[in-house]
């Protein structure tokens, strides 16, 4: 069992559910996949609502425990919100009642940050979403949670990301230790939760090494995965767009690589990615620092009006030449022409075929 998990199960009958049948959601589209499910789009009391709705293995099943049990402690405006969590009555969400195990969630109207970056961007969008999601990084680890799988697609922005910023998909969330430097330290057995795919297995190109490389490591691994959404809030590309994401990881973790600045990158922003993906984990910034340093930027004489509009450029400083069918293998690690719906498991694919139909039946 993860610590999450555990703390989630000492609150006892405060964290008990709302439990409802599934015929009292109207689904409409599938709307993502994480690591812990599929989302829908659904209707719920009249609204709408996001249903995030287990995978159909073991994995799946432990990693959505998970987020359920992260998400019932969790209320900050840059975290994505359970229907029935605080401030409502202690409880640990809506939820589907058994077979199907589902978990209600607000709605936020918009698209993931690496989505959003596939177009050109309003002025100010990158200093607006570093705040928000170094924000609610903060607000994670003060209560003691570590993301673990921090990335573009797991923020979502909502319409022109200058109002709306919110982490998503807990499915890998543990409870952290307090302090690297203070020798607060997960492994990567103990980081896991019962039965989930080890971390290895996760997000490469965001990965700190020392989780790559199966060492300790802390609340300072989502510091180093904070710099590699910098990175694409700059380049509007991927950490390692080049090459293959397990190439990427070796890159990072055994030849010491970082994805290379674009040129013109201010020195403010250049110094605070490069102290968050240092190799030494006691190094790097606490989500404090960072969010300070990052609202710095915004304070007047924080950054250089050139400086603000090199930063403000619609179209981002693209450093790779990718063609759009190796971005998308890029994305996924397997060949473009591979994706598809032929690797879900039996329950996404009828969640799939309720949303195509409208129906719940």
């Amino acid at each position: 069992m993860s610590r999450v998990a555990a703390a989630g199960e000492r609150h006892g009958a405060a964290q008990e559910a709302i439990r409802i049948s599934i015929d009292r959601l109207l689904f409409q589209r599938r709307v993502g996949a994480g690591a812990s499910g599929t989302t829908y789009l659904a209707r719920y009391q009249g609204a709408d609502v996001c249903v995030k709705v287990a995978g159909g293995a073991a994995n799946d099943l432990e990693a959505w425990k998970t987020e359920v049990r992260a998400l019932a402690k969790l209320r900050h405006a840059n975290i994505v919100r359970c229907l029935g969590g605080p401030p409502e009555p202690p409880r640990a969400g809506v939820l589907l009642e058994p077979p199907t195990h589902g978990l209600v969630l607000e709605y936020i109207e918009g698209t993931d940050l690496t989505r959003a970056l596939a177009s050109p961007t309003p002025r100010g969008f990158a200093l607006c979403v570093g705040e928000g999601i170094a924000d609610g990084m903060l607000y994670l680890h003060t209560r003691g949670v570590m993301h673990r799988d921090l990335k573009g697609a797991n923020v979502m922005v909502g319409g022109d990301g200058l109002r709306t910023v919110k982490i998503i998909d807990f499915g890998l969330a543990a409870r952290a230790p307090d302090d690297t430097k203070a020798g607060g330290w997960l492994t990567a057995e103990t980081g896991t939760h019962r039965g989930a795919a080890p971390m290895i297995e996760c997000t490469y190109r965001w990965m700190a090494p020392e989780v790559v490389l199966h060492e300790r490591y802390s609340k300072a691994a989502d510091v180093y995965s904070f710099a590699m959404v910098w990175y694409e809030l700059l380049c509007h590309q991927l950490p390692f767009a080049d090459r293959p994401p397990l190439q990427a990881a070796v890159s990072t973790a055994l030849n010491g690589q970082r994805p290379p600045l674009p040129q013109g990158t201010p020195a403010p922003i250049a110094q605070l990615m490069t102290s968050c993906w240092q190799r030494d984990p006691a190094s790097r910034p606490s989500f404090g620092e960072a969010l300070q340093r990052v609202r710095g930027l915004r304070d007047e004489g924080g950054l250089s009006a050139a400086d603000v509009a090199w930063l403000d450029a619609p179209e981002g400083h693209p450093v790779y030449y990718v063609t759009r069918r190796k971005a998308a293998s890029a994305t996924t690690g397997t060949p473009a022409a591979a994706e598809g719906a032929s690797g879900m498991s039996r329950t996404e694919a009828e969640m799939d075929a309720l949303a195509a139909s409208g129906t719940v039946s």
